[in-house]
Order: structure tokens, then sequence, then C-alpha cells
């Protein structure tokens, strides 16, 4: 017979709460590290992937403030009235926008905008080219491709369609013939900047290429190996208030720019750097 002292110890939930306690612990911790390498796998398009999730709560409980130095201006359906009344705008806006943006010394201006083929009218673009040739402020165009991106070794590759912006765009030399030719006289005050993005399944860009192979080096219309994200292409004309100087570099130990950083940038084994920024979608 068991001695009611006995009976009670055991028949009491609290005689096992240490044991249920570390099991319940074991159990959570484990699960929470096995949905986070999921995570990552699926982020990576690693194979090992099982289950797509994104799980970052982080970006939901906190929420960083801008950069008062970055001012985004948007094109939206209030705007386009007063610019002309049709979507895509007249390509002497962008011009009128340029000559303004110099005139109040801004420290650099990136488009994020394609302008791959060409405008609206020939004497728009015409006007937009015309402002880029002789514009002081540096200037990033965007370039992008219709595929994803390509994960390979310290860099991405850009796949599908190019989207090089128009030669009239960014070179002082004119070709009739070829749109993706070699530039071999560049203006001097105007860049290119990847637009190809991997967000992950949430639709939340996280991870920035920082080396980004361009569809000019496959076919052989550039020599450029590897060309910088817009942003970054952009913080580095306002860091150098130039064009001129240093480029970011890869290394297994972090990306490295010049003299600029005193500490490399951690970066994957596919050149890209992790945003620490928290936000949800259109925090930025």
């Amino acid at each position: 017979m068991i001695p009611p002292a006995l009976g009670r110890f055991i028949r009491y939930w609290y005689t096992y709460r240490t044991v249920v306690a570390v099991l319940l612990g074991i159990l959570v911790s484990g699960s929470m590290y096995w949905l986070y390498t999921q995570q990552v796998a699926c982020d990576n398009q690693d194979p090992s992937c099982a289950i797509r999730l994104s799980l970052h709560p982080e970006d939901r409980l906190f929420f960083e403030s801008t950069d008062p130095n970055i001012v985004l201006v948007g094109i939206d359906d209030h705007s386009i009235p007063a610019l002309g009344g049709r979507f895509p705008l007249d390509r002497s806006e962008y011009a009128k926008a340029l000559k303004v943006l110099n005139q109040d010394a801004a420290g650099a201006v990136a488009f994020d905008i394609g302008f791959s083929d060409q405008g609206r009218t020939d004497d728009g673009d015409n006007a937009f080219a015309a402002q880029l040739a002789v514009t002081k402020v540096p200037v990033v165009l965007a370039y992008g491709s219709s595929g994803p991106l390509q994960l390979g070794d310290g860099q991405v590759s850009m796949t599908g369609t190019d989207q090089i912006p128009l030669r009239k765009f960014r070179c002082a030399d004119l070709f009739s013939s070829a749109t993706i030719a070699q530039c071999a006289n560049p203006y001097p005050n105007v860049t290119l900047g990847s637009t190809n993005l991997n967000p992950d399944a949430d639709g939340i860009v996280r991870k920035m290429p920082m080396f980004v192979q361009p569809s000019c080096t496959v076919t052989g219309s550039c020599v450029t190996s590897t060309i910088d994200a817009l942003g970054f292409a952009t913080y580095r004309a306002f860091a150098l208030q130039g064009l001129q100087g240093p480029d970011l570099t890869y290394s297994p130990d972090g990306a490295l720019f010049g003299s600029t950083w005193t500490k490399s940038l951690p970066v994957d084994q596919h050149g890209q750097a992790i945003i620490n920024f928290s936000g949800g979608p259109g925090a930025y």
C-alpha cells in the first residue's frame, strides 16, 4: 500500500514541474532553431529548404527612423496630372529635376527608373541626355534585367533580358547600331547601379547583393566585371563626392571599401550583405 504522503506527492503536478519545464524548453528551443535554419536555407535558395517560412518578428515589433539625408521622390496619381497627365513621363521632366538638384547642390542622385527603351519623345530623351552630360552632381542610373539573380561565388549574376540604359544617357560616343556596345567616352558623373534584388518569401528585402555581374559582361558589350547595387553606388558617390576613388572589393572576411570603412562589411558566400534595418513593407 502506498503511503498517503507518497500518493499525494505522485499525484500533484508540481512534483514534475522541473522535468516538464526542461522538456518544454528543449521542445520550444529546438523548434525555433529548426524554423530559423529553414528560414536561412530558404532565403539562400538552399536545397535543404523543406518549409518556406519568413518569421521576422523584429520587422513587426521594431521600426527605425529613416536617414534624414535621404530624400525619396515618388511619382503617384496625384503628381502625374501636373507633369503632363500621362505615364510614363516625358524625360524632359527628369531633365528639369536633375537641373534643380544641381542648382541645390545635392550630394548624389539615383534614378530607380528604367531607361533601356526610347522615351515618349525624342526631344525629352535628348533633354535628359544633355543634362546628364553636364551634371556636376553624381548620378546613378538603374540597371536591371528581366530574370532572377543567379547566385555565384562571391557575387550574383543578372539573367534574362538586358535592361541597360540607352547609350545617350551614359556615353558621349554614340553608335546608332549598338545600343549596348562598350562605352569609350562615358559621361564623367554618370554611373550604373543594379536594381536586381532577392526578396524573402514574405516580399521583404533583407539582403543586398553587393557584387552584381551585369548582363553586358556576359554578352561582351562591356568590360565591367561587377557593378554595385543602386543603393551602395549612390552611397559611394556621396561618400567620395564623385565617382573617382576606391571600389568595393570582396573577400571571405567581408566587403572592403578602401580606407573609407574601418571595418569590413559582413557578406555571405554570394556577396550579399544583411540590411541592418528593421521595418515592415513600405517602412523605407
